[in-house]
């Protein structure tokens, strides 16, 4: 007994020593929603303090995290691709390093009296703004029904979800994009309709990603890896662990509807990248998006601002074949 409580108590000291004197990292994220919940988990299972980071995730809107990644006040932002690529157009020297959602989180839904695409002509449809991910997805999956956005529909920018599935709800437009619960098991309960899916497509989409100031990578490369490490081990915990982060979500959501939370873990779980390289071809997709809309200001070579060595060295040493095997 007195050998379980000398051992208990060296233990306990490691333990809060190490605490202690973990690394201090405030970490941007560009959403309050589940798409960031790999990174709540990750924080609330101790992934972060395996690796010896004391992490704040500090919610940064709009266009405010990038000036605060330039200025030091973030270390890392979680930002979304078309945000990435608009700063580094506008000159910030920024590298993105992870990619952790890879493809359109988006559907359709629809009033529950239009059945077919074709009864979509003339029809209001919501987005968030022009230029960003809704938008993107709903030309993207308008086209692939058979329609020509800029004739077919009218598209209506009316700023986040709640606000796009109100307006749905109260017949102001007759369909919105969404990304996922709580916002889709809603709308299925009301009888609305999904019309289309992109996470169903094999349509690569940088949707999320881990964004850097380019001096961190040749001053700290060594907290990068150990944030990234952090990130990976976490996204595994995250993929066969239900019930934890249906724990974390109902907490971080202010949610207790058992069915959306449900929900939002087989959404979400699906989602997360395993191995977390940035698509090249997914930021690519963007960029001629952007063209198209006329909103690209200057060329982007992706060889300067995609770095995945840090993810490839990962990889070299077998981390994911021992978390997935």
């Amino acid at each position: 007994m007195k050998a379980f409580g000398v051992y208990f108590f060296f233990f306990l000291s490691t333990f809060l020593f190490s605490n202690a004197f973990a690394q201090p990292l405030r970490v941007g994220v560009s959403s309050v929603g589940a798409s960031m919940s790999s990174l709540w988990v990750t924080k609330e299972r101790g992934f972060f303090e395996k690796q010896g980071l004391r992490v704040d995730l500090i919610y940064v809107a709009g266009g405010k995290a990038i000036p605060a990644l330039l200025a030091g006040d973030i270390t890392f932002s979680v930002s979304a691709g078309n945000s990435f690529l608009a700063a580094v157009m506008g000159g910030a020297d920024l590298v993105m390093i992870a990619g952790l959602i890879n493809k359109m989180p988006y559907q359709l839904y629809v009033r529950p009296d239009i059945s077919t695409p074709n009864e979509l002509k003339g029809k209001k449809i919501a987005i968030a703004a022009f230029g960003v991910s809704s938008d993107f997805a709903a030309r993207i999956g308008l086209i692939g029904l058979g329609l020509n956005p800029a004739k077919d529909v009218v598209l209506i920018q009316l700023g986040g979800s709640a606000s796009r599935v109100s307006a749905l709800t109260a017949g102001s437009v007759d369909g919105t994009i969404v990304s996922g619960p709580p916002h889709t098991t809603y709308l299925e309960k009301l009888g609305f309709k999904k019309i289309f899916d992109l996470v169903r497509s094999k349509e690569e989409f940088q949707f999320t990603g881990v964004v850097v100031n380019r001096k961190l990578i040749h001053e700290r490369r060594s907290l990068i890896e150990s944030f990234l490490r952090s990130i990976v081990e976490g996204t595994q915990f995250y993929k066969n662990n239900a019930a934890f982060v249906e724990n974390v979500l109902e907490k971080n959501l202010r949610l207790n509807d058992k069915e959306v939370l449900k929900a939002g873990y087989q959404f979400y779980s699906d989602l997360f990248e395993a191995k977390p390289y940035v698509t090249r071809k997914g930021l690519q997709f963007i960029i001629e998006e952007l063209k198209r809309a006329g909103q690209l200001s200057k060329a982007v070579d992706l060889d300067r601002v995609v770095d995945n060595q840090f993810v490839k060295k990962l990889d070299d040493e077998g981390l994911f074949r021992r978390l997935y095997q």
